[in-house]
């Protein structure tokens, strides 16, 4: 059985995108925010990464509530990169930073699922992956149909396993 962690602070919306993996043999396993998912990523291995772009950085949030900038800051502690793409995106977040990820976790395949789009964010994004496993995260809008959203996941991590 595959593992997916998924980063959504909303999701009840994606119940049936879950119900579809879960029928394909994945076990889905979401958090609400970037810390509950740098915390898990240190725990157990996973085969994917599904991230939403409008995620807290933390239980309690960020200075102004939710950050376009969080997820790119995990992708960045995942990878193993340092997060200069936006000014003072280093000094938030910082509580992942006394964590560390298994090793396998720090490649797993990784796409955006967001009805958010920010261009610079987004363009952060694809060059960690770019810089560091030499591969590009793709990118969907919400919404997205449950079977696409599986299909392109299974699509990812066959690719990948592949390489």
């Amino acid at each position: 059985m595959s593992s997916l962690i998924w980063i959504e602070d909303q999701p009840s919306t994606l119940s049936a995108a879950q119900g579809e993996l879960e029928d394909r043999g994945w076990t889905v396993n979401f958090k609400g925010d970037i810390d509950a998912a740098a915390t898990a990523l240190s725990e157990r291995t996973y085969d994917a990464l599904i991230m939403d772009l409008m995620v807290a950085g933390g239980p309690g949030g960020v200075r102004q509530g939710f950050a376009i900038w969080a997820t790119y800051r995990l992708l960045c502690w995942l990878r193993g990169t340092p997060p200069d793409a936006n000014q003072g995106v280093a000094s938030q977040w910082t509580s992942i930073d006394r964590l560390t990820p298994i090793g396998s976790n720090r490649t797993i395949p990784a796409m955006i699922l967001s009805a958010y789009h920010e261009p610079e964010v987004t363009a952060a994004l694809v060059v960690v992956d770019r810089t560091q496993l030499d591969r590009e995260i793709r990118c969907f809008a919400k919404p997205l149909h449950s079977g696409r959203i599986a299909d392109e996941l299974i699509a990812l991590v066959t690719a990948e396993r592949q390489t």
